[in-house]
This record gives structure tokens, C-alpha cells and sequence, in this order.
């Protein structure tokens, strides 16, 4: 499938004046073409409503420097933001015999969750929280530390926190052990990256076998398209799952859900140390070619 078939797609849900405008603007730019391609597979799928697009098609104008601030912007200023982003959508329970894990840089959870401790993010006390909080590294299943203490709002950025299988984190940490935040880092399409001698340190938090957290299938609406170098791609699968991708195509796809934050954690949410990341190079073509894939493959399929 080429670019040019999305217009297509998008025009056949559509209703907006605007999308002529739109979308040459969206292509201008590989983070442009990764949330049309987005927004095609979600409409094709279903998981989004053409109605609220049409409503944020509108809104655009050809003086907008950047669609894919626009489209951040107008989703967290819609007043049923909730809505849109599928947080009153259908929940899903983990499957049989797995959990969910969200894997974060060790600085956001000192900065969210470690205030009351007084650590501040320098390398010395970095190396102190891995050595006090996360002594066990997530190849070590039996170990791992309760975190009971934490008292703050978990959640992610925007209000979103971002979950995958527990069963794939570990099997991925396991292919390449060695360096297993810096897989990871790519397999779910994190994105860190090294600046000088700051060297971003991964840990993973283990949810309870049997959490009643309410998880649900992502969309173009719950991406964070305010950064420049995002991985995230609609899943086009017809399954309750999103799917990650690789920053540079050297993993394979795994299996993502969504949820809304809440205060604070019981003892059996169990934190691991994942490891400093290594540096990779985000293949963004690659990443708008497996794109166009996955609308080709649910347009198949629909």
C-alpha cells in the first residue's frame, strides 16, 4: 500500500471540508503520515468515531505549524477527553495466567512517586534508589520489592499509563539479557535515548495477577503526538490489545492496553530493576511502511 491510499480511506469516513487541507500538511512529516495512517486504521477497525475527527478536522487551519500538535492539542482540550482516548470504553482483564507490567525511567518514578524521600536526581542518589528500591533485576521472578509505600497518583504522561504483558516483557528481557533495557527500550517502543552522560536507567513494576485495574485497547486519540519521535501505531488487529513496534525493527510486536491512574499501590505490585538503556537509531521510514502494513492488513480484512 502507498501513502496516497490513505487519502482514499480517510476520505470514505470523513465528512470534514478540512481534510484536503489536512492531510498534505500531515505528510510533510513522518510523525504527520505515522497519525493519518493512525487515524485510517482506527476509523477502517472502528476504535474511533469519524464524528469526533470530523470535529477536530474543523478546528484546523492552514496556519497550523504542526498537525500533530494541533491534533495533541485539540484531543486535551475536548471536554470528554475520557471518552475519546477509550477510558469509557470496554475494560479487559489480564489474560489467563499473566499479569500487566509498566516499565518507566528510574528519574520519573524517583521524581513521582519517591518525593517524600527527598532524592533528587543526581547520579548518587540514583545509584542509591536502585540499590535500596530495586535491588532485584526482572530476570529474578521470586525477588522483586512490594511498593506499598507508594501513596502519590500513578499514572503516566497525560493522565495515561501504559501497560504490556508481563509473560512478553519478561520473554524479550530473556532473548537478550545482557541488555535488556536497552531491548525492551526498543521492543516497546520507548524511544529513550542517551544525552551525554545522562544514560536514562529502566525499571519495571509487576501488577497483581488478579488487579481489577480497568485496561482497554489504545487509539490514535490516547497517543502523545506532542513529541517529535513517537512509535506508536494503531493495531488494526481485531482483538483488545494494541501492539507495540519497534523503534528499529529488531523486535517484534507486543501486546499493550491503556489505563487511568489511581492513588497509590498495595504491597503486591512488586518493582525490578530493568537496567541503563544502550543507544539506538529510530528507523522512522520503516516505521510508516509497517504502518501502511497494518492498514493494508485491516482493510483485508474489514
Amino acid at each position: 500500500m502507498v501513502f496516497a491510499k490513505v487519502h482514499d480511506i480517510l476520505l470514505k469516513h470523513l465528512k470534514s471540508h478540512k481534510l484536503d487541507d489536512w492531510l498534505p500538511k500531515a505528510k510533510e512529516t513522518y510523525e504527520g503520515q505515522r497519525l493519518a495512517i493512525c487515524l485510517a486504521i482506527d476509523l477502517e477497525m472502528g476504535t474511533v468515531a469519524a464524528t469526533d475527527v470530523d470535529l477536530i478536522l474543523e478546528s484546523f487551519t492552514a496556519k497550523e505549524p504542526d498537525v500533530c500538535q494541533h491534533f495533541f492539542q485539540a484531543v486535551d482540550r475536548h471536554p470528554d477527553r475520557a471518552r475519546l482516548r477509550g477510558l469509557k470504553s470496554r475494560s479487559y482483564d489480564p489474560p489467563d495466567g499473566d499479569t500487566y507490567t509498566r516499565v518507566l525511567q528510574l528519574a520519573s518514578y524517583v521524581t513521582h512517586y519517591l518525593a517524600d524521600f527527598e532524592y533528587s536526581l543526581d547520579l548518587t542518589d540514583l545509584a542509591e534508589v536502585q540499590e535500596e528500591f530495586f535491588p532485584d533485576d526482572l530476570l529474578k521472578t521470586d525477588g522483586g520489592v512490594p511498593l506499598g509505600y507508594v501513596r502519590n497518583y500513578w499514572t503516566g504522561r497525560n493522565d495515561i499509563t501504559w501497560v504490556t504483558a508481563y509473560s512478553e516483557v519478561l520473554g524479550t528481557a530473556r532473548r537478550d539479557p545482557e541488555r535488556m533495557a536497552g531491548a525492551l527500550n526498543d521492543a516497546l517502543g520507548l524511544g529513550f535515548s542517551i544525552h551525554g552522560d545522562s544514560i536514562p536507567v529502566l525499571v519495571a513494576v509487576k501488577y497483581p495477577a488478579r488487579c481489577d485495574i480497568k485496561c482497554r485497547k489504545p487509539n490514535s486519540f490516547v497517543a502523545d503526538w506532542s513529541t517529535p519521535a513517537g512509535y506508536y501505531l494503531s493495531s488494526g488487529e481485531v482483538d483488545d490489545w494494541g501492539m507495540t513496534e519497534s523503534c528499529t525493527g529488531d523486535f517484534s510486536g507486543q501486546r499493550e492496553r491503556i489505563h487511568d491512574g489511581f492513588r497509590g499501590l498495595s504491597d503486591q505490585f512488586v518493582g525490578y530493576l530493568v537496567g541503563p538503556i544502550d543507544d539506538i537509531v529510530g528507523d522512522f521510514p520503516r516505521l510508516i511502511e509497517q504502518g501502511l502494513r497494518r492498514l493494508e492488513a485491516c482493510v483485508r480484512s474489514a
